[in-house]
């Protein structure tokens, strides 16, 4: 069974292909899977926290309110053929979009990825 503390329990589905690890009392899922001789490992971090909106913000309009209770989402894609570099993709979700943030090369022996190539700015 899946804990998404932002909404509620959810069975996966008979055929979903991630292996699913998600720890108690955690905001982080791992999700893991073997295809096509890669492994990919998607880390999903989840902020439901949320910032307390101030009283003194009646001035912001209800579309802004919204936006700020909503739960922030960030995954980390790792993707490792097994020899050579690893490609991590950096995400943030939002309820209507994915926006990729950043496209790391990595060599799998480079653990805190001061070697990395981080690859040109984009948006």
């Amino acid at each position: 069974m899946l804990n998404l503390a932002i909404l509620q329990e959810v069975d996966a589905p008979e055929d979903f292909p991630f292996e699913i690890i998600d720890k108690s009392g955690d905001q982080t899922i791992i999700l893991k899977r073997e295809f096509a001789g890669e492994n990919i490992h998607a880390t999903v971090y989840m902020n439901v926290d949320g910032e307390d909106m101030s009283k003194d913000d009646e001035d912001d309009s209800e579309v802004d309110q919204e936006s700020a209770a909503a739960p922030n989402i960030s995954l980390l894609v790792a993707i490792d053929k097994g020899e050579g570099p690893v490609l991590e993709i950096g995400c943030n979700i939002s309820s209507s979009d994915l926006e990729i943030e950043s496209l790391i090369m990595k060599s799998t022996h480079d653990s805190d990825g001061q070697g990395a190539y981080q690859g040109p700015e984009f948006s």
